[in-house]
């Protein structure tokens, strides 16, 4: 049996965009086997995936000093070694990680680069940074005829969804859930990309629905700000599969640009995303369920991601786009359209 490597190391809601990709694999290769390379600190989130024949897992590349990376990488090595992959498709555009696979000598290597070209047994596929971030990883798998596959994304469930509304008293389609934190993992934050508090208190209080909370321990001092008389406060609460389950047995979804957001739509629940720093053209779920909004200000959006946390929206000093609460009236149209209130 042939095997295919296939490499998205983070972050979560990053990985999450890879799954279109990884399923239209599977798809155009059903004999072979395809292994999936990521940090451990991300596994969870692909952990059920039928299409992945072996999750492998790299010791939280990035998080560590240049001493102790380095140390990391000849045990990877050597670990993936043994495997013998024929072919290699990594979905970084790192030039580094990607001379570290070619030393894998897989007959085939697929990597992002700035713009298209082959040397030798590597096709670089061109990472363009306006086009839609799972329309780019597809591309990766079938080129020109990428439009023809389907964006949506996948998060495999694992138990009965049930259980868990019972055990918070929750019942299906009586609530909305909202993230109002993200923006942070353990490789880098920006603080940029989340809402503000007084903004998600004006909503909440708007909507006069009952709200479920959800984030992870980093968003824990955020949750404890939202106010509302019909709040339910998860938040750090759940892993990751608890709070796929209780998103999507939710009426809508709504929150930051993070993993939740992400989750939501891979789970196919109605949402409404909310965008500053980064552009909701390019990152939010795409499906006719699926709205956004994205600041009015100037600046927006500043991401780039050439720049890594050296650009603009990792050091921003005011974070307007997120702080207008003539907003909240604009982000309540888009919710309205959803919910019958």
């Amino acid at each position: 049996m042939k095997k295919i490597l296939f490499v998205k190391l983070s972050s979560l809601g990053d990985i999450l965009h890879a799954t279109p990709a990884l399923r239209e694999l599977k798809k155009q290769n059903p004999k072979k086997d395809i292994y999936f390379l990521v940090n451990s600190s991300c596994r969870s989130v692909i952990e059920q995936n039928s299409n992945v024949k072996e999750i492998i897992e790299a010791d939280n590349l990035g998080t560590g000093s240049i001493i102790k990376e380095a140390l990391k990488l000849p045990r990877l090595l050597g670990q993936l070694r043994k495997y013998k992959f024929d072919e290699v498709y990594l979905f970084h555009r790192n030039k580094n990680l990607a001379r570290f696979i070619k030393l894998l000598k897989p007959k085939k290597i697929k990597a992002f680069a700035d713009e298209s070209k082959k040397a030798g047994n590597v096709e670089y596929v061109k990472f363009d940074l306006g086009e839609h971030v799972i329309r780019r990883n597809l591309r990766m798998i079938n080129g020109i005829k990428y439009k023809k596959m389907s964006p949506k994304m996948e998060y495999f469930l694992n138990g009965n969804d049930k259980e868990i509304l019972k055990k918070y008293k929750l019942i299906e389609k009586t609530y909305i859930v909202i993230a109002p934190g993200g923006g942070k993992n353990k490789w880098a934050e920006m603080k940029s990309k989340r809402w503000s508090i007084g903004n998600y208190n004006k909503l909440i209080k708007k909507l006069d629905e009952k709200a479920v909370l959800v984030g992870d321990e980093f968003d824990k001092i955020i949750c404890k700000k939202i106010k509302g008389r019909k709040i339910v406060n998860l938040c750090g609460k759940l892993p990751i599969d608890e709070t796929a389950k209780i998103i999507k047995e939710s009426k809508l979804f709504i929150g930051n640009d993070s993993m939740t957001l992400h989750l939501a739509g891979a789970l196919n629940v109605p949402l409404v995303g909310i965008f500053g720093p980064t552009d909701g053209k390019v990152f939010n779920p795409l499906g006719k369920n699926f709205r956004y909004f994205q600041s009015r200000e100037k600046c927006s959006p500043c991401y780039d991601p050439t720049k890594g946390t050296k650009g603009t929206a990792y050091n921003c000093p005011h974070g307007n786009c997120m702080k207008n609460s003539e907003d909240v009236e604009k982000v309540y149209k888009l919710v309205i359209k959803f919910i019958k209130l």
